[in-house]
C-alpha cells in the first residue's frame, strides 16, 4: 500500500528502507570518450560508498554500457533507487566532476570525487 501511494505513473518511490538499493552507480556508455578516459572510477566509487555509514550492500553498479546513460536513469526511475550517481561528461577534463540525481526529489547536483563520498 505504501509502494501505491509514494509512486507515481512512471516512477517507484520505495520506502528509503524498501528499496532494493540505495544508490545506483551508472556508467559511461560503451565507445564513448567518458568510459575510455574514466574506466576505473564507477569502481572506486563503489568500493568508496561502501564505506559510507550506511551504504555498506546498498550500492550497485549498472554496468550495461551498450545503453545510453539517460536510458539507464530512466529503468533507474522505473525500479525505485532513490539515488544515482552518474559517470558522465563532467567527469572528464582537469577538475572530474560527478552527478548526483535524487529520483525522489528530481534534484541533479554536481560533485567532484571527494565531495561526493562526503554528501
Amino acid at each position: 500500500a505504501g509502494l501505491e501511494v509514494l509512486s507515481l505513473p512512471d516512477q517507484l518511490r520505495w520506502p528509503p528502507a524498501l528499496a532494493p538499493y540505495t544508490v545506483v552507480i551508472i556508467t559511461p556508455k560503451e565507445g564513448s570518450k567518458e568510459s575510455q578516459q574514466t574506466e576505473h572510477l564507477p569502481e572506486d566509487l563503489y568500493w568508496s560508498l561502501q564505506e559510507v555509514a550506511g551504504l555498506g550492500g546498498d550500492v550497485i553498479i549498472d554496468d550495461r554500457s551498450q545503453l545510453t546513460i539517460g536510458r539507464r536513469l530512466q529503468e533507474a526511475r522505473r525500479t525505485g533507487y532513490p539515488l544515482a550517481v552518474v559517470v558522465g561528461k563532467a567527469a572528464v577534463g582537469p577538475a572530474p566532476a560527478i552527478e548526483l540525481h535524487n529520483l525522489l526529489t528530481g534534484q541533479t547536483t554536481m560533485h567532484g570525487l571527494s565531495d561526493l563520498i562526503s554528501v
